[in-house]
């Protein structure tokens, strides 16, 4: 979870981690593709900086994201978070979790999981009242998710974007760019991509 400081903000993301992923031969980096769903029709611009944003703060752990914009009924390619290729869906809000949540990550008994949601409205209320622009809220608690789906139910550390409190000390690191995935982290991400990755390339020989 995410509790804000002060302003009582409180950034509840419950957790998940990852099915597999495929390794781009050009690079050491790991390659995540990742369908979004716009259910929640974030303008076009802030959804695109929010992306690029959370693409950014995963490349810095050597995970390359690919995202794809899909609309429900398309094609499988959308449709089907497995192998390498996970969903996330940008709601209004949760159904069932308390208002101050700003997003989940989903995952099963053994801590992996495919999709993740971000509900905006509590995006925009924390825009608002810290003044942090929409879009590098949106693509950090978008990198927070996603790191769930690979780091597992028990991801939260003492700091980082993976901290469970974003308090000022936190929020002041993230207007400067500097929220990021420790070391540890990044490390662990890139060998549990890649196992996964051999896993699913072997159950298919």
């Amino acid at each position: 979870m995410f509790r804000g400081y002060r302003c009582g903000f409180l950034l509840a993301l419950l957790c998940v981690s990852c099915r597999s992923l495929a390794e781009d031969k050009g690079s050491t980096n790991v390659r995540w593709v990742v369908s979004v769903f716009n259910d929640a029709e974030v303008d076009a611009v802030s959804l695109a900086r929010g992306e690029g944003k959370a693409a950014k703060i995963l490349r810095r752990a050597h995970v390359d994201l690919t995202f794809l914009e899909c609309k429900h009924g398309e094609s499988a390619r959308c449709l089907q978070p497995d192998d390498g290729h996970f969903s996330l869906r940008v709601v209004r809000r949760s159904q069932n979790l308390r208002s101050e949540a700003f997003g989940v990550a989903f995952l099963d008994e053994v801590g992996h999981g495919t999709q993740a949601d971000v509900f905006f409205d509590e995006v925009q209320r924390l825009s608002a009242n810290t003044k942090v622009d929409v879009s590098e809220l949106l693509g950090h608690v978008i990198a927070h998710e996603l790191g769930h789906l690979i780091l597992g139910s028990h991801a939260h550390s003492a700091s980082g974007i993976m901290s469970p409190r974003w308090e000022a000390a936190e929020l002041n690191q993230l207007v400067k760019g500097n929220l990021l995935f420790n070391p540890e982290q990044g490390e662990v991400m890139q060998k549990r991509m890649r196992t996964m990755a051999a896993f699913e390339a072997a159950s298919l020989r």
